[in-house]
């Protein structure tokens, strides 16, 4: 099955052959014409041995808690689309993310927390990360990312912006 749903299931299948304690939640806004599709992933779940393994959740209001409880997120966005502000809140309360090299969480992740990048569509490499990252305790170096250095930056940015001819 083709898009990022698709591949984020390929590879809680390839994590689930090694460990049995694996669940994935997929949790996100529908769309109108998205119970066709939440349908099919479910089917493709299905056919890959994941029954009781993913849960197809919908949008929530409670994804501090969700945050905090869980093991790691799987942030596997379209290039630039705009999720850094969820990698962000996750590393905010002490959730590893794994995203892509090439999207906003990704950016993220390369200032705070790099063991969690990935080559985008390698399976291997993101069951790996997932697996890597729930077998151990890890301190996440979450800087930068503050209001008062955001604002900085942004100021710095237009400043440098002014100055070119």
């Amino acid at each position: 099955m083709e898009g990022e749903l698709g591949f984020f299931l390929q590879g809680l299948a390839y994590s689930v052959r090694g460990r049995e304690d694996i669940m994935g939640l997929v949790i996100g806004k529908q769309q109108k014409d998205d119970l066709r599709y939440i349908r099919k992933l479910e089917l493709y779940a299905q056919e890959l041995g994941l029954e009781g393994r993913v849960l197809f959740l919908g949008a929530r209001q409670d994804m501090r808690e969700l945050y905090a409880s869980s093991q790691v997120l799987v942030s596997l966005a379209r290039p630039y689309e705009p999720c850094g502000r969820n990698a962000m809140a996750a590393l905010a309360m002490g959730c590893p993310v794994i995203a892509y090299k090439d999207t906003c969480a990704g950016e993220v992740l390369a200032h705070c927390f790099p063991e969690g990048i990935v080559e985008r569509k390698n399976v291997e490499a993101l069951s790996e990360a997932a697996l890597a990252l729930t077998d151990r305790l890890v301190k996440i170096e979450f800087h930068s990312f503050y209001n008062e250095d955001l604002v900085k930056q942004t100021v710095n940015l237009y400043h440098e912006l002014l100055d070119r001819p």
